[in-house]
């Protein structure tokens, strides 16, 4: 998960505090670990982990303090592009699915390649799901935030996917995108309500993304079919 095997860059015994990078890997295909809790490194062992795999974990027996070593901020507009992505995969920011795939290796565009569109997939795979709904109605801004910058660094227009019977998500969406510096690029597609409209085979694929954008109407900063 995450790509290939870290190496411990701390040892049994060591004072670690959160947010310290702990274990890297020197592959592109890589994302590193940071210490959850400030503490002592008590073990490095194998452990099972999700997805019922054995992995070398790093055990850390908290001190109480919650002492923080954080990245400090970087401007994503303003900086290099290749600086943004850097950052990323110093976060070991990795996608939420099972396989943890590294977010710096998605946003790592060929040059040789093009990137059009970035669809922002908010239609719930499953009936009774959702959490994309509240994610969306109560994280607007952070989600639009993200996005863009998403967007910036490919160089590609956004498009948030959303069923219609999250219509009413539409003006909390709208409004966060005009207040976002950088949301002029983005917009908002209402879809019909159906199973499985979330899952991105069904529609996100490249040749249905042609017809899908062919198809839309747009108004304001949403699009609707």
């Amino acid at each position: 998960m995450g790509g290939a095997p870290n190496t411990p860059l701390v040892k049994v015994g060591d004072v670690v505090v959160r947010g310290q990078k702990i274990a890297e890997s020197d592959k592109f295909m890589s994302a590193p670990v940071h210490a959850s809790v400030s503490g002592k490194v008590k073990k490095i062992q194998t452990a099972i982990v999700t997805g019922n795999t054995e992995v070398p974990c790093i055990v850390i027996e908290a001190d109480g303090s919650d002492t923080e070593a954080f990245m400090p901020p970087l401007n994503p507009f303003t900086c290099e592009k290749s600086a943004a992505i850097a950052i990323i995969k110093d976060a070991g920011i990795v996608g939420m699915g099972g396989a943890s795939f590294p977010a710096h290796v998605k946003l790592s565009v060929p040059p040789d390649k093009h990137v059009d569109t970035v669809l922002l997939n908010a239609a719930e795979c499953e009936p009774y799901l959702t959490i994309d709904e509240r994610t969306l109605q109560e994280e607007a801004a952070k989600v639009v935030d993200g996005f863009s910058i998403v967007c910036h660094i490919v160089g590609a227009r956004g498009i948030i996917a959303l069923e219609n019977n999250k219509e009413y998500i539409l003006l909390v969406l709208e409004k966060a995108i005009a207040e976002n510096k950088s949301g002029e690029n983005i917009s908002i597609a209402l879809l019909k309500t159906k199973y499985p409209q979330g899952c991105e085979k069904n529609h996100f694929s490249k040749f249905s993304l042609r017809i899908f954008l062919k198809s839309v109407k747009i108004f304001k900063n949403s699009v609707t079919f």
